[in-house]
């Protein structure tokens, strides 16, 4: 049976929806059955109020609050690399 991670923020009451979760880690690949350990997304609930967005980065399986956050002024765009 699976288990739950639990996302936390500091922004609006602590709600938390991750946009485009994508989960990433060193050599994250089907081949090396290597899982992840940091989920990168925005979250919906704080980037509302015209603020332009920002990309949040989130321990997991850990779960909780974001430990590292990209903000701008213009709208958010997301690439992910996870080199070889």
């Amino acid at each position: 049976m699976g288990s739950e991670v639990t996302f936390t923020d500091t922004c609006y009451n602590n709600y938390t929806d991750i946009v485009n979760p994508f989960i990433v880690g060193k050599k994250n690949t089907p081949v090396n059955d290597q899982q992840g350990k940091v989920v990168v997304g925005a979250n919906l609930w704080c980037d509302d109020g015209g603020s332009g967005g920002s990309i949040k980065f989130r321990n997991y399986p850990q779960g909780g609050n974001p430990f590292k956050t990209y903000s701008q002024d213009t709208g958010t765009v997301l690439v992910v690399s996870i080199g070889t």
